[in-house]
């Protein structure tokens, strides 16, 4: 492996620990509230992650997680928009840290 693949895998894996910790703060069906496994949410990782490399706009990302949510969980999300926002400033504050 080169030291160039090395460094994108470990950018790529602290991108998703990192998505993973705020989408389980999201909490959009109260699963956390209920002491739920902390992978109960690892389904919507790739859309969300997804979603940040192909800089979509705050409200298509949260459009996208609204149907994503109902569609594995069948139940409304709560706070799809503010999370959306939220991430989308994150990564953009942190995006010298991760790949595009």
């Amino acid at each position: 492996m080169t030291e160039k693949s090395y460094r994108d895998r470990r950018a790529i894996s602290q991108l998703i620990r990192e998505v993973r910790v705020r989408i389980w703060t999201w909490d959009p069906i109260g699963l956390a509230q209920i002491g739920a496994p902390e992978d109960e949410y690892d389904c919507l990782v790739g859309p969300v992650t997804g979603a940040l490399r192909e800089c979509l706009s705050a409200e298509e990302m949260a459009a996208r997680l609204h149907l994503h949510v109902i569609d594995h969980f069948g139940v409304e999300p709560t706070g799809t928009e503010a999370f959306s926002v939220g991430i989308l400033a994150w990564y953009r504050e942190s995006a010298d840290s991760f790949l595009r």
